[in-house]
């Protein structure tokens, strides 16, 4: 197993930063974070606010 940072910050001769990943993003905390708050955002939160503006309609008629 190799001994390299998993996020490694590379500064090439033009003065740009080029950000490489050697690690499985899944299995970083930030990775984590990121794919649970995607989930969240995507599917958890639409579903709510569905349920949420269909009741509010059912209880308007």
């Amino acid at each position: 197993m190799s001994n390299k940072k998993p996020i490694e910050i590379i500064k090439k001769r033009d003065n740009t930063i080029e950000v490489a990943i050697r690690k499985n993003p899944a299995k970083t905390k930030f990775g984590k974070v990121t794919g649970i708050v995607v989930i969240f955002g995507f599917v958890i939160l639409p579903v709510v606010a569905l349920i949420y503006a269909l009741v509010t309609m059912m209880t308007n008629m």
